[in-house]
């Protein structure tokens, strides 16, 4: 497991104990429960986690 994973793991525990599991950190909008099974973690819902990745690769 890497370090980032690590974080984003305690992000969400933290998250938990607020009451925002399973809402997206970035539109508020709940996140979508198959990626939640997949990566139970998980910050941001699928589309906004795509528009991050892309957002990276941009020239």
């Amino acid at each position: 497991m890497n370090k980032e994973t690590e974080i984003d793991k305690l992000d969400e525990l933290e998250r938990v104990e607020r009451g925002a599991f399973g809402q997206c950190s970035t539109c508020g909008n709940e996140i979508e429960g198959k990626r939640l099974k997949a990566v139970p973690y998980a910050i941001n819902g699928i589309d906004c986690e795509n528009a991050e990745s892309y957002a990276e690769f941009e020239l």
